[in-house]
């Protein structure tokens, strides 16, 4: 439940991080993810990331944005 209500914790998170958030073990973690069809904790990390990027409306900075912004400043 707590992943779900602060997917920012798993998508910034580690194993050990999200573990203790959620008072379980890492290897509950680990396991959590593999149920849910992820093979590893990364994936479900990149899984988290995404739905955050998402939502925010934000665009992804490029390389050539960022170094555009920052000639400029």
């Amino acid at each position: 439940r707590k992943m779900l209500a602060r997917p920012d914790i798993v998508a910034f998170g580690t194993i050990s991080s999200v573990a203790g958030e959620c008072v379980v073990s890492p290897s509950t973690v680990v396991r959590v993810a593999n149920a849910l069809g992820f093979d590893t904790f990364r994936e479900l990390k990149c899984f988290f990331q995404q739905h955050l990027r998402s939502i925010s409306g934000a665009p992804r900075p490029t390389i050539s944005k960022t170094r555009a912004s920052a000639a400029t400043h």
